[in-house]
């Protein structure tokens, strides 16, 4: 029952319509940077998908990034055929017993105990570590080394002229930011690339906005791209 295409639409007059900016630029065949932005169940994933099929008969190169990793739905619209799978790790310390003094530094500068000294032991808790690499560093006798934890799965596929790309949290794990730069990092660097914001004003969100001018190195995006938020996103 969903609309599969623009022509299939009733109502969203003031975005669809031919004298708003969103059919100006369809009706040049140019889309340039916009955010549609609404509560939700408004329709914005439903015209970003249909965003995507009409640029991609126009001859543009699209891709549909997908960062809602918790719960990603734009396969349900497009309905892709999987090209490939990668998994995502995560380092996380691996702490050496022979090696450990139990001086405690590293539980000192971890902010969200995920590594704690405990009587002759020093405990990891892989969950909530954010992989900063930093007990590894003020370990004095080095008996902290990192090894990988997958935390996520990315998945590529292509419909219709369209590339989609989603990212995937296992479940019981909480941390989004990191499987998003991966996803955002696999983007290509060129074409038009619509984006899928999760909502929210945490960290999830952000990361997925972030410009290009301030990202990290490896999750930059092309400077024209659409991207689709909920309302507390930007409230």
């Amino acid at each position: 029952m969903r609309p599969l295409s623009f022509d299939d639409y009733v109502g969203q007059d003031h975005l669809l319509g031919a004298d708003t900016p969103l059919g100006r630029m369809l009706a040049r065949e140019k889309i340039s940077s916009i955010i549609l932005w609404g509560p939700p169940g408004t329709g914005k994933t439903t015209v970003a998908t249909n965003l995507a099929r009409v640029a991609a008969e126009l001859g543009q190169r699209v891709t549909y990034l997908d960062c809602d990793v918790e719960e990603p739905n734009g396969q349900i619209f497009l309905q892709p055929e999987v090209k490939w799978r990668r998994p995502v790790t995560l380092p996380v310390p691996r702490v050496d017993p022979e090696l450990c003094d139990l001086c405690g530094e590293c539980g000192e500068i971890c902010e969200f105990s995920a590594i704690v000294p405990i009587g002759s032991k020093v405990l990891v808790f892989p969950q909530l570590c954010h992989s900063c690499g930093g007990c590894r560093l003020v370990c004095p006798p080095h008996a902290i080394t990192e090894v990988p934890r997958e935390v996520a799965t990315l998945m590529g596929g292509e419909v219709d002229g369209v590339e989609y790309l989603q990212g995937l949290l296992n479940i019981g794990e909480a941390m989004s930011p990191p499987v998003i730069r991966a996803l955002k990092a696999v983007a290509p660097q060129a074409g038009l690339v619509i984006v899928d914001a999760p909502p929210g004003t945490s960290c999830p969100g952000p990361t997925t906005q972030r410009p290009r001018s301030t990202t990290r190195a490896g999750e930059r995006l092309p400077a024209g791209s659409v991207r689709v938020t909920q309302s507390a996103a930007l409230s």
